[in-house]
């Protein structure tokens, strides 16, 4: 499986795929404050989910904070958020978590002759993190490509999928799997 998005695009696809999002992005708010109220309300249901019950107690705010931020970013691409006690969620961020720890040990490596060879364990890693955050992407695509309302598109994936039926052979660049 394979999902090239933005940053391994062929060129003329990816400037493409480039001006669709700065587009959308401007068109659902980004830099304004449309989204203020979003990121309020998530910020709300943080405060009640982990530090009004924790008061008194410390707290491990890297774990939580991660899940807030990727509701936020849940909510501009897929127009949901997750619950922060569902497990599968929790994986996937601590798996987001986890690939952005490897990028820096791994890009730190493939400079060095036969690093894969060399870093087998951490070479393995890297593909297992990134075939489960891929397949639990492409489950959730197949969910919004499901339930697409045309008419009224809801989030960035939404309106990806409509401009990408309208725009042949765009889609196959981005979420071929």
């Amino acid at each position: 499986m394979y999902i090239a998005g933005l940053f391994y695009a062929p060129y003329p696809h990816w400037k493409t795929l480039r001006t669709f999002a700065l587009v959308q992005l401007r068109e659902d708010g980004m830099g304004k404050s449309a989204l203020e109220p979003q990121i309020m309300e998530e910020i709300q249901l943080f405060i009640d989910h982990f530090i009004e019950p924790n008061h008194s107690q410390p707290i491990n705010i890297g774990d939580s904070l991660a899940g807030a931020t990727s509701n936020i970013i849940s909510q501009l691409l897929f127009h949901r958020r997750f619950d922060y006690d569902d497990s599968e969620n929790i994986k996937v961020a601590n798996a987001v978590g986890r690939a952005a720890q490897l990028a820096t040990r791994y890009g730190l490596v493939t400079n060095i002759p036969f690093h894969r060879i060399l870093f087998r364990p951490l070479h393995v890693e890297v593909k297992q993190n990134s075939e489960f955050i891929s397949t639990r992407l492409k489950a959730i695509l197949d969910e919004q490509r499901r339930n697409l309302d045309s008419d009224h598109p809801q989030g960035l994936m939404d309106n990806f999928l409509i401009n990408s039926k309208t725009e042949e052979g765009q889609a196959n660049y981005c979420l071929a799997g």
